[in-house]
């Protein structure tokens, strides 16, 4: 468990916690000494700023990274999912299916193979994907990107699944 053993490194130092957790949420990655979101230098003060806190916190939070055995190679190798048409999706014509999952089943397998076969049979076609890690996220969400909206029948075959507990479309 990812978020447990952050949270456990950094048990001491609330603070800097809440900079690593919004570092993971962000995909931001450690290296040599600095924050990096694909490739572009992210200011300690920038940081900062979005979680409340002195950019010294984000300095140490920086050094215990780089010098913890377990968190170096998580931090090294996190990068950020890239662009997500989901806050603009209306503007470009798109349609966003929101759902959460059970607390049951949100780490289980076969979520997002149930729901993707359903839309796939109804030939709606997915523009993009993005599943919020369970480890992450206390309520993970599926965002599903689509090209159209779906039909009502569609959206009541999937609020009828088991994997699906919430439901907006927007």
């Amino acid at each position: 468990m990812i978020l447990e053993r952050v949270r456990a490194s950094f048990a001491d130092f609330p603070a800097q916690r809440s900079v690593a957790e919004k570092m993971l949420a962000l995909g931001l990655s450690v290296r040599n000494g600095s924050i990096n979101s694909g490739g572009v230098e992210v200011k300690d003060v920038s940081l900062a700023q979005s979680c409340g806190v002195d950019r010294r916190v984000v300095a140490a939070t920086v050094v215990r990274i780089e010098s913890d055995a377990f968190l170096r190679p998580v931090f090294e190798s996190l990068q950020p999912a890239g662009p997500l048409f989901v806050q603009n999706a209306a503007a470009l014509g798109l349609t966003v299916l929101e759902l959460e999952p059970p607390a049951s089943v949100a780490s289980k397998c076969g979520v997002v193979a149930e729901i993707t076969a359903l839309l796939a049979d109804h030939k709606v076609a997915i523009r993009q994907i993005l599943s919020q890690d369970p480890e992450l996220f206390e309520s993970p969400k599926l965002f599903i990107v689509l090209q159209r909206k779906p039909p009502v029948k569609v959206l009541g075959e999937l609020s009828g699944l088991s994997c699906v507990k919430k439901m907006s479309v927007y």
